[in-house]
């Protein structure tokens, strides 16, 4: 449905069925929740955050957390192993930038949490 204002730009207003309402809030809780190296769909969601109650938010968001933090030890481990079979260095940095990115991801995702809250 569009709607004008004088001066304003027209814009689109979209309803959802309940159905609709459903499988958006269902994508959106896998995209928050389900880690992927890919990140642009999780930064997108975050842009809807507020479709969600703050507390499902911060649940789901925690239950991220707690899946990167687990993540993070497992890749730590993962680089030190690597390390000790004395493997060409490229090989290493490939998994040292996977690690950075949870690791930047934890920081932001604690950073969401406390600003939800």
């Amino acid at each position: 449905m569009a709607k004008e204002n004088a001066n304003i730009p027209n814009k689109t207003v979209y309803l959802l069925s309940m159905t609709d309402y459903i499988e958006l809030k269902g994508t959106l809780v896998s995209f928050i929740q389900n880690f992927n190296y890919n990140l642009v769909p999780f930064m997108i969601t975050i842009f809807f955050i507020k479709f969600l109650d703050r507390k499902e938010s911060v649940d789901i968001l925690t239950k991220r957390l707690e899946y990167l933090e687990k993540s993070n030890i497992g890749t730590s481990k993962q680089i030190e192993i690597l390390k000790s079979q004395d493997l060409p260095a490229y090989i290493i940095f490939n998994v040292k930038h996977s690690a950075q990115i949870i690791q930047t991801d934890i920081i932001s995702t604690k950073k969401l949490i406390n600003t939800i809250k």
